[in-house]
């Protein structure tokens, strides 16, 4: 929004944080430079999600998310699925090339 010239108040930047802590991806909104609000979009985990993740490192095999969405919200995640190698703000097409790298 910056970029753009919206002016982004201090609430709405808590706002958007708050969002994030929770799991959920921010995406502002603006109309003609001007900030009309905040919606949070978020992935609900499968409640079977953190003892499949046990059940595959329980295996030997090193787990790890990577994921188009923001740090925080990825962390987040992590956190809850007992996770510790996190790869945030990842593109689609960067995407292949990181499994590439972390299968090396």
């Amino acid at each position: 929004m910056l970029e753009r010239g919206v002016k982004v108040p201090d609430q709405a930047l808590r706002s958007l944080r708050s969002l994030e802590e929770e799991e959920a991806t921010a995406v502002m909104v603006a109309l003609n430079g001007e900030l009309l609000g905040l919606i949070g979009v978020a992935d609900v985990l499968r409640e079977e999600a953190k003892d499949v993740i046990q059940a595959i490192k329980g295996m030997g095999i090193k787990v790890a998310i990577l994921t188009g969405d923001n740090e925080r919200a990825a962390k987040a995640i992590a956190e809850k699925l007992g996770v510790k190698e996190v790869h945030a703000n990842v593109t689609p097409p960067k995407k292949l090339e990181k499994i590439r790298e972390l299968q090396g």
